[in-house]
């Protein structure tokens, strides 16, 4: 059986699926656009007996560092001290000013990582790739998207809904309208209106070309059938408003640089433009880094993370490029030390980069936390409810590895959790599903054979 380069490639008849212009397959990140954050529920489709769980402390956390260098960087906005924070989504809209520097406050829980139960398989797919957990009906319970590549089924790609009940259970999976595609990455978020819609990168046989399509949700759980944006990106997919409009716009990876469709009145997404001259790679996120009220794009590639600050009419000043040593698989925004100010973060192999923000936009040294084996994709939850962000990724070994967040940017030993899939561990994504108000972890797995992939686990918190 194939195995990936860098992080899990899309396997189809056999072959690996590479993305144009990169080592290998991109993993997702948690906070792929969507608003998740609290509940979900309902008994699923097709479910395997119950993975165990065992938690086990692993070695303590290593921390280097490194210097930045980066290119000179300018802006049409004024740079300033104080922070933002945004919404889960990390568009950068609905910022609120910080002016205190609180620092972690007193957690939930006893010990330094959220007690995790034993994995649930809560459903089976086939060859999943993407997930997002995000209250998609619109009842204050948080749903499941599923984005799956197929097992070389007939009609088994596509994006997937799964409604939750509140209580950590889920109805059986149900296909959005046209998405008959193999399906690799998902963003989910409102683009402008309330209800939430679903992009979805996808590749479409016989050739399998890399497109953007996007699904508008009626917000009761059901969506229109999609529109295609053949451009769009080369690999991974976020929605996020960077330049103030108040509408989300469409980021994706290109060989040429951050790749931008701003959004219309109408929520169609233009001609995209290419920033930065960096290549992207695997991974883009955004967020409001500097406090001026548009988003900032984070994005990597081969030994360099590149960060390009916006100067509020969708254009960004020049990047900025903090170096380090690997193939970037996922990238991390969050306030991890609770002064205010967000942070930066990406994984390669069994590392997890972060790099201290100033509020301003600007990063410090970087520190390199090690974690149980290489790193496919992150999310960023506060676990434990003290006001600092904390890490969960999903390690190519089957487990899943948290770090908590604390004060003046360190962060504590790794634990790991032990999922032991059939498939190969390649997403996951932290909400709260079960509505105790602690984030729960929802992993997928994918794989090219038959029968491997597909498996839907939840780790629930138990508070």
């Amino acid at each position: 059986m194939i195995r990936p380069l860098l992080v899990p490639c899309v396997l189809l008849m056999s072959s690996c699926y590479n993305q144009p212009g990169a080592g290998g397959s991109g993993s997702l990140g948690d906070s792929s656009g969507g608003t998740a954050s609290s509940t979900s529920a309902e008994t699923t489709a097709s479910s395997a007996d119950d993975a165990t769980a065992t938690s086990t402390t692993m070695t303590s956390t290593t921390m280097t560092s490194t210097t930045m260098t980066s290119t000179t960087m300018t802006s049409t906005t004024d740079e300033t001290s104080v922070a933002t924070q945004t919404d889960e989504s990390g568009s950068g809209s609905d910022s609120t000013t910080v002016t205190e520097d609180p620092g972690c406050l007193d957690g939930l829980f006893a010990g330094d990582a959220p007690p995790f139960g034993a994995a649930e398989q809560i459903a089976t797919l086939y060859n999943t790739q993407g997930v997002e957990i995000v209250d998609v009906d619109d009842d204050g319970d948080n749903d499941l998207l599923l984005g799956d590549f197929g097992d070389q089924g007939a009609n088994q790609p596509g994006v997937y809904f799964m409604a939750g009940s509140g209580d950590g259970t889920f109805s059986a999976p149900v296909k959005l309208p046209g998405g008959d595609a193999p399906t690799i990455r998902i963003a989910a978020a409102a683009i402008a209106d309330d209800t939430i819609d679903v992009v979805g990168l996808v590749a479409l046989p016989p050739n399998f070309s890399i497109i953007v399509r996007r699904w508008r949700g009626n917000g009761d759980g059901t969506f229109l059938a999609p529109t295609d944006y053949p451009a769009a990106s080369d690999w991974d997919v976020f929605l996020a408003d960077v330049n103030g409009d108040g509408r989300r716009d469409l980021l994706g990876t290109n060989s040429a640089g951050a790749r931008v469709s701003v959004a219309s009145a109408a929520e169609t997404f233009g001609v995209p433009s290419d920033f930065g001259g960096m290549p992207t790679v695997n991974a883009i996120k955004s967020a409001d880094l500097d406090g001026d009220g548009d988003g900032d794009i984070v994005s990597g590639t081969t030994d360099q993370l590149g960060v390009l600050l916006g100067n509020g009419d969708g254009t960004f000043a020049d990047i900025v490029i903090y170096p380090f040593e690997g193939s970037i698989a996922d990238i991390l925004i969050a306030d991890f030390d609770g002064d205010g100010a967000l942070d930066v973060g990406a994984t390669w192999d069994a590392i997890v980069g972060v790099w201290p923000g100033d509020g301003s936009g600007a990063f410090g040294e970087i520190s390199e936390l090690t974690v149980q084996g290489s790193t496919l994709a992150a999310a960023t939850p506060d676990f434990d409810g003290d006001g600092c962000a904390d890490i969960a990724v999903f390690n190519n070994s089957g487990s899943v590895s948290t770090i908590m967040g604390r004060d003046e940017f360190t962060f504590t030993t790794q634990e790991v959790f032990n999922i032991v899939p059939v498939g190969y561990a390649y997403d996951l994504a932290a909400g709260d599903v079960d509505g105790d108000q602690i984030a729960d972890i929802v992993g997928v797995t994918a794989d090219g054979s038959p029968d491997t992939g597909g498996e839907i686990f939840l780790l629930r918190s138990a508070g």
